[in-house]
């Protein structure tokens, strides 16, 4: 009996590992971070100027309606060096680069980048101008991508785990 038990597990690990995946398919690792939280990864000079302010400032407005204040995300900020040693994995992360050699303004928009059902967002611009124009003209869309995505990930939730009856 132990011996047909181990066969078909023996074969169903086989068939799993040679029909599983698809060649050249990249399987992803799970998102880390807390519901409702953006990473912004940029540098300090960056970071500290109005720039920063901007993308902080509307993150960070108060939700309406609450009997206590409460921002609508909670914003972290990472140099570019860590993101990818210690948290290119989170959930939501806006990358913003600034600087001569970027042509013009643009967003730049990936699902998936280095983790499974991951919103990444680049905003790369010439000066600090151009930066606010382009995240003024961008941010409500931002802000509604990752608003779907945390709702689209709570639902899954729901499914993987539904309520007995």
């Amino acid at each position: 009996m132990n011996s047909i038990i181990t066969k078909t597990a023996v074969a169903f690990i086989a068939l799993t590992t040679i029909f599983g995946c698809k060649e050249g398919e990249k399987v992803l690792p799970g998102i880390v971070g807390a519901p409702n939280e953006i990473l912004v990864v940029t540098s300090d000079k960056v970071w500290n100027t109005p720039m920063g302010d901007t993308v902080k400032n509307y993150f960070s407005e108060p939700l309406f309606g609450l009997p206590q204040e409460e921002a609508k995300f909670k914003v972290l900020h990472i140099q570019p060096s860590n993101f990818e040693r210690h948290l290119g994995k989170h959930r939501n992360v806006i990358q913003i680069q600034v600087g001569s050699n970027i042509d013009s303004a643009q967003l730049l928009y990936q699902n998936g980048l280095k983790a499974s059902g991951q919103e990444y967002f680049l905003l790369q611009a010439k000066d600090s101008a151009s930066f606010i124009k382009l995240f003024t003209q961008k941010k409500k869309q931002i802000e509604d991508m990752i608003l779907s995505a945390e709702q689209n990930r709570l639902l899954d939730g729901f499914k993987r785990f539904p309520a007995k009856k």
